[in-house]
């Protein structure tokens, strides 16, 4: 929803005003504590008339807010936790430059990137006691041919044994929608499944 807060006093308190501003407008209460929590923090940090910041004075306070441990929901990964803050860090900056945009002010930010996630990968010992789990050598094999490969479900389901190179431990595969091949190697445990799997099938060329 697109925010109307018409015009700001001469003078004042401009934080009550905009937060006052926000509250006409119809914004959710969520939104008016996010959006007045960073303006305070940003003021704090300036201290001085908000019609005189710049956007160094802006960039300045991002780097600040980098630096500092923000209130975030508690992650154990790391990753997630550099993310989490990155995330509220971009909240804050549009925050203020609404509130600097309502007070005519235009300032171009370095908006920080929010960190993408990082694929979690299994260790050893959480594969083996996944396959464990699973019954049946044909849907072990498909588990540990994922794991390893990262195939589609389409491009494992195409997969022929003449596509599989034994002296490599690869397979060559062919995409259905372009038609370009690429390799994929697999692990030993893949290998020990697949002759497993080969040998009770009976599968040949």
């Amino acid at each position: 929803m697109k925010l109307e807060l018409g015009e700001p006093p001469e003078d004042g308190d401009f934080l009550e005003a905009f937060k006052d501003a926000l509250l006409i407008s119809g914004a959710s209460d969520g939104t008016i504590k996010l959006y007045t929590t960073a303006v305070r923090d940003f003021l704090d940090f300036v201290k001085k008339d908000p019609r005189k910041v710049t956007s160094e004075d802006v960039n300045k306070w991002i780097a600040s807010l980098m630096r500092r441990k923000l209130k975030t929901k508690k992650i154990s990964d790391e990753n997630e936790t550099k993310r989490a803050k990155s995330v509220t860090v971009r909240y804050y900056v549009i925050a203020v430059r609404r509130f600097l945009k309502w007070l005519g002010i235009s300032v171009k930010p370095i908006i920080p990137k929010i960190r993408s996630r990082e694929p979690k990968i299994l260790k050893e010992e959480e594969v083996r006691k996944l396959l464990e789990s699973v019954r049946g050598s044909e849907n072990r094999l498909i588990i540990s041919l994922l794991l390893d490969t990262g195939l589609r479900a389409k491009e494992l389901l195409s997969i022929r044994l003449g596509d599989v190179d034994f002296n490599r431990d690869a397979i060559h595969v062919t995409n259905a929608k372009n038609n370009e091949e690429r390799i994929v190697f697999f692990t030993q445990r893949t290998r020990n499944l697949l002759l497993e799997y080969i040998s009770k099938k009976g599968i040949s060329d």
